[in-house]
């Protein structure tokens, strides 16, 4: 997994994810990443994507090591949690280079499938194949609808 760092060009790739935040600006509260649950040397830049009724907010993470199985799951969920906790309906992590489409077709499985590596929803679904140590596995077609159902009203926004 990979993640574009400091680059002028867009082409500079480091080890790392991108975690995204479906945010409903009228509940948004605000959120920090949770770096102290990451490995050392962990580093983060805040983006934003939106249009007059949606939002994704996302944070860019530079990782210098995988957790393993265990714990990487642990802290994609505590990460997840951080933020739906401040007011997102749909969080997720994904990677440079993966399918990502704005609303209103955000979670449709022609334009993103194989694209979300774990995922979490405000009514507490989590979703999480990706061992870091093994090949890239996305959660499946089927759990992607569900992110979508779950972010009716502004993932499928028109604009």
């Amino acid at each position: 997994m990979t993640v574009i760092w400091n680059a002028e060009d867009g082409k500079d790739e480091e080890r790392g994810f991108v975690v995204f935040r479906l945010v409903d600006p009228e509940r948004w509260l605000g959120s920090s990443f949770p770096v102290d649950i990451w490995p050392a040397g962990t580093e983060v830049a805040e983006n934003r994507l939106y249009g007059d009724s949606w939002e994704v907010k996302l944070w860019d993470v530079k990782i210098s090591e995988f957790p393993q199985k265990p714990e990487w799951a642990e802290a994609v969920h505590v990460t997840l949690r951080a933020v739906i906790d401040a007011g997102c309906r749909v969080a997720w992590i994904s990677s440079e280079g993966y399918p990502f489409v704005d609303p209103p077709y955000l979670f449709l499985a022609e334009d993103m499938s194989g694209s979300v590596f774990a995922a979490l929803t405000s009514a507490g679904d989590f979703f999480c194949p990706l061992d870091p140590d093994q090949p890239i596995r996305a959660i499946s077609d089927d759990h992607l609808g569900l992110l979508r159902e779950h972010g009716r009203g502004l993932a499928d926004a028109a604009s």
